[in-house]
């Protein structure tokens, strides 16, 4: 009986923070892209 207990718990809370961390990795990903290439067609 426990052990489901834990698991469910851990499955829950492991997507909850997953999501969460790769969204503003993505956005700041993204924005240090957008730079990137602003500086490129500058240049070009």
């Amino acid at each position: 009986m426990p052990a489901p207990r834990d698991d469910q718990p851990e499955v829950t809370r492991l997507p909850i923070p997953v999501p969460v961390e790769v969204d503003p990795v993505a956005i700041g990903v993204g924005a240090e892209v957008d730079q990137d290439q602003d500086e490129v067609e500058d240049h070009g």
